[in-house]
């Protein structure tokens, strides 16, 4: 449709051509593009530093969020979820999910983040003997602690 009124822009006169430009304009704004040298929304990165906004153990993530997060867990459950949550991530980093059992490592998860911001999650899976005390370190790329969550596997 576009095409015919632009090409015949000399039988269809001059409301028409203006009419397919509005039309093409449109197209143009709908499909998100944007003019050279301009960012877009989805481009720009916030400034400041990665920010932990949510850490918390759960039983599980469910649209895209912690479900039923708590401090003490049955081993029946079978498995258990450290969730964080970071905004603003002002560049594209890793964090690590540290797990321990009884203050023995036990896990080391590397998670990826991208601006501008970010959810991510490890989990691990429960067997018998794991009831006990457990902690979760949440370390940023060079391995600074941003978060500790402690927890309890119960019988």
């Amino acid at each position: 449709m576009v095409g015919n009124l632009l090409g015949n822009r000399r039988a269809a006169g001059p409301a028409a051509a203006a009419m397919a430009a509005g039309l093409l304009l449109g197209l143009v704004w709908l499909a998100g593009a944007v003019p050279a040298g301009a960012e877009s929304p989805a481009d720009t990165v916030p400034s400041g530093k990665l920010t932990l906004v949510q850490a918390v153990v759960c039983e599980q993530v469910e649209g895209l969020g912690p479900k039923n997060p708590a401090v003490a867990f049955p081993m029946e459950l079978g498995e258990v979820v450290c969730f964080t949550n970071f905004d603003p991530v002002p560049e594209a980093t890793v964090i690590y999910h540290q797990w321990y059992f009884r203050d023995v490592p036990s896990s080391r998860i590397r998670l990826r983040l991208r601006p501008p911001r970010w959810s991510s999650f490890s989990r691990i899976q429960l067997r018998p003997g794991d009831a006990g005390p457990w902690r979760v370190e949440v370390l940023d790329a060079d391995e600074r602690p941003l978060a500790t969550l402690r927890f309890s596997v119960v019988e």
